[in-house]
């Protein structure tokens, strides 16, 4: 399968996308933000056929939300609201049908069970010969049919019949009755054995990686819940910035020397840098987004800061990690000033 590709779509309630899943492709919806300056929207998708269902909604008190959903049919993304949203995702090329060669890998299972239950039967034939002394007051009898006692193959059947011992012919002939599932059905169950030991693996395979996938979302889940804000503010620049963590100690104003531990990503969650700085804030050093947003922060104090282009790198972004028009987010700790 090829590697996973980003994807990025502005959506809104007249421009609805539709993906088609084409050659196997699947479309993971990690996040969506609210274009600056829109109102409050929903983001929806409506499967081929289905009911349309709301995965997340953007406001200007929280303009970004994470998105956790996997579109493998055809389906359609459309906005709720007058806002629009900027939507990213991880396009997995052929990734619907690696789940379908696994689903076809776990029916194969199915033949080798049924194989497994006719082999485990063929002791059972023992049973017939157990029985000599009630068949021998039945010897007498004028029903003998011998011409037909070879015809039994199965050995399922001649269990099932074995209370009807009434026919001297099912006695008279056990050695057929036995051989044949002693000899030729182990032989006939080996090459579906060795399939349903193939199966098994990858069925094995399939299980421990949805193992791992929940382990990595409840570890994501743990992180979120960490970094809940504990205050949120929008200034009338359309800087938004959430306290994550409350300082104490020296206040950062306009003129000192401040340091900064920061980490950036993008939208659709990837990280495009992260360090130290020093600078002398409010003077244009740095981009206008932190000379606004660091300033009145605590020593120690952690912030989430959401920067819309025009506070950030604009029309230009900065090529190739930031694109152009890019909406940013980075969080930032005051380490001193």
């Amino acid at each position: 399968m090829a590697a996973s590709q980003a994807w990025a779509q502005t959506i809104s309630a007249e421009r609805p996308f539709t993906f088609t899943a084409e050659s196997g492709n699947v479309l993971h919806l990690r996040s969506c933000s609210l274009k600056p300056g829109g109102a409050a929207a929903s983001l929806t998708c409506t499967p081929a056929g289905g009911s349309t269902l709301t995965l997340a909604r953007a406001t200007a008190s929280t303009p970004t939300c994470n998105v956790r959903a996997m579109l493998v049919s055809e389906t359609t993304l459309s906005v709720s609201g007058p806002g629009q949203l900027f939507v990213s995702a991880l396009l997995l090329p052929g990734a619907n049908k690696k789940r379908r060669r696994s689903a076809d890998a776990a029916a194969a299972a199915t033949p080798a069970a049924a194989v497994a239950t006719k082999t485990s039967s063929a002791s059972t034939p023992a049973k017939v010969e157990e029985r000599p002394a009630k068949v021998a007051k039945v010897e007498a009898q004028p029903k003998a049919e011998p011409k037909k006692a070879p015809v039994v193959t199965p050995v399922a059947k001649a269990v099932a019949k074995a209370p009807a011992v009434a026919k001297p012919a099912d006695v008279k002939s056990p050695a057929p009755a036995v051989a044949k599932p002693n000899v030729a059905e182990p032989n006939k169950a080996a090459p579906p054995a060795a399939a349903a030991a193939s199966a098994a693996a990858n069925g094995k395979a399939t299980e421990e990686s949805k193992v791992n996938d929940a382990n990595g979302e409840a570890k994501k889940a743990k992180e979120a819940k960490q970094k809940q804000p504990v205050s949120r503010k929008v200034t009338s620049s359309g800087l938004q910035y959430e306290v994550l963590k409350a300082g104490s100690g020296k206040v950062a104003t306009s003129g000192k020397n401040v340091q900064v531990r920061y980490e950036g990503f993008l939208t659709n969650g990837h990280r495009f840098d992260k360090g130290n700085i020093r600078f002398r804030l409010g003077l244009g050093e740095v981009i206008q987004g932190w000379d606004e947003g660091i300033k009145g922060m605590f020593e120690g104090e952690q912030r989430r800061l959401l920067l819309p282009p025009r506070l950030a790198y604009g029309a230009a972004g900065s090529p190739p990690t930031i694109p152009p028009n890019s909406n940013l987010i980075f969080e930032v700790t005051l380490v001193s000033c």
